[in-house]
Parts: structure tokens; sequence; C-alpha cells
């Protein structure tokens, strides 16, 4: 895309979404190589912080047409003050949310971008705001259970729905079931 329609888009990206209620401000940075707008916000606290919501008003209010649009939630103001500040309107950013912490997060992560084909992920994304749906869950569950033996059920991955949430419990349940084994081997 030339710059001057690129410039339109994120322009036009930014009125729509700080006319919502649960946005305070937006920066909007395009991806070339990817095609791939992504809109860091400033949220509201107040309100609801829905990319499901903010997407289908972008698909209702945007003249132009734009295919893929990933949203980041900032809630620290000093932190989306450096990244409106910062000049990276052309620069390629991975990975825009949290880096994983844990070899776990890392192996969920790992599966994630697999089954969902989506390259940019943080570990504080929802699984089913950025993709996922009831089948892909079912795959990843699979993936999951081959990697982490019975610490995870697929009712779990419809509660813990990020990547920080689900590797935290799959760590507390392999943790227990560590700790169950080290006692069955105790003799009294």
């Amino acid at each position: 895309m030339e710059n001057d329609k690129i410039n339109k888009i994120k322009s036009e990206i930014k009125e729509v979404l700080v006319s919502h209620s649960s946005v305070k401000d937006t920066k909007v940075i395009y991806n070339q190589n990817d095609n791939e707008f992504t809109v860091y916000l400033l949220s509201n606290r107040e309100q609801v912080q829905s990319n499901f919501i903010l997407g289908k008003i972008l698909k209702e209010n945007l003249p132009a047409r734009v295919e893929k649009v990933v949203f980041r939630w900032i809630d620290n103001l000093e932190e989306f003050i450096h990244i409106k500040s910062e000049n990276v309107d052309e620069e390629i950013r991975k990975t825009d949310g949290k880096l994983p912490k844990t070899e776990t997060e890392n192996d969920v992560l790992k599966i994630w971008k697999e089954v969902l084909n989506v390259e940019n992920i943080g570990i504080d994304d929802v699984f089913f705001e950025i993709g996922g749906d009831s089948l892909k869950c079912s795959q990843v569950f699979y993936l999951l259970n081959e990697k982490y033996p019975n610490a995870i059920t697929l009712v779990d991955l419809f509660k813990f729905n990020t990547i920080e949430s689900v590797s935290s419990h799959i760590d507390m349940q392999t943790n227990k079931e560590h700790s169950k084994k080290e006692i069955e081997g105790i003799q009294f």
C-alpha cells in the first residue's frame, strides 16, 4: 500500500476507535510485511475492553476496507506515551504483547502460533479474540495434552484463555502431580 493510503486508513481507524467509551487514545502502526494494522489502545479502565466489539465497530464504520487489525490494550499511561512517541510506523513489531517468561508459556505460545497461524501473540492475549474457536481450542488441547499429559482439561482452556493463565494452571497441576508422586514414593 502507498503511504498516503496507509496514513488515511490509520487516521480513520483512530477516529472511529477514540469515539468508543472504552478507548482514551490510540496509536496505529502498519506492518507492511503482514499487511496488518496494530492498534495500541489506551484503555478507559472503567469500561470493558473487547477486541470483538472494536473489530465490529471498525467493520461497520470504516470507509476503507481493512483486512487485518490487531488490538493491544495498554492500561499504563507511561507505556502508552512511550509507544505513542516512538517513530515506529513502518517498523515491524514482531511481538506487541508481553513476552513469555517461563518454559511453559513458551511452549503454549508455540502451540497457539501453530494452531491459530498468527505470529504476533502476547501472553496476555485472549485466545478467542485472536482467531480461536472451539475447533482450534480442541486442537490446542490435544497438543497441550501431548506435552503435559493430564495437566489440563478442555474446559480449562475456556476458563484459562490467555497463555499466561493457562501456563500457570499447567505449572500448578504438574507441580501437584510431581508432589503427589514424591509423597507416594515415601515409605512409612
